[in-house]
Order: structure tokens, then sequence, then C-alpha cells
């Protein structure tokens, strides 16, 4: 006998946070968070506050939006 579920994704599959949607990035590229670290300029222990959900400083922002290729929040009506 053989058992089967689905497998759980290691981030969310619909990120509501700026670190949920960073992970999700970094995780479906195959980076690491040192490599996501030295593209955006920051320290990997920063990576890992925003993944974890403390929220990078605003003048990150331009950068992190570059690297996911989007902007994560929901644009006004």
């Amino acid at each position: 006998m053989r058992l089967t579920a689905p497998k759980l994704l290691p981030y969310e599959a619909e990120p509501a946070t700026l670190g949920e949607h960073l992970k999700k990035r970094r995780l479906t590229s195959g980076l690491l968070q040192r490599k996501v670290a030295k593209l955006l300029g920051v320290s990997h222990t920063s990576v890992l506050d925003w993944e974890a959900g403390k929220e990078p400083h605003v003048r990150m922002y331009p950068a992190i939006i570059a690297f996911l290729g989007y902007e994560p929040w929901p644009k006004p009506e």
C-alpha cells in the first residue's frame, strides 16, 4: 500500500506579506538568502528578518520590487 498526500510548499501559495512574496520568489528561483541579500545589497539577516515577518525599510522597496518582478500590493480602484 502506498499513501499519497499533496506535498506542502515551503512558502505560502498565496503570499500576503512582502516577506512571503520575497520567500516565494527566492525559493522558486532556487536561491539562498545570502544570494538574494547580495543582489539587494543587504545582509543575509535582513532577508531572514523580512521572510520572518519584519517589514523592510521603505528605501528597500524599489530593489525588492525589481527582484520580485512585480508590485505585490493591489492597485487601488
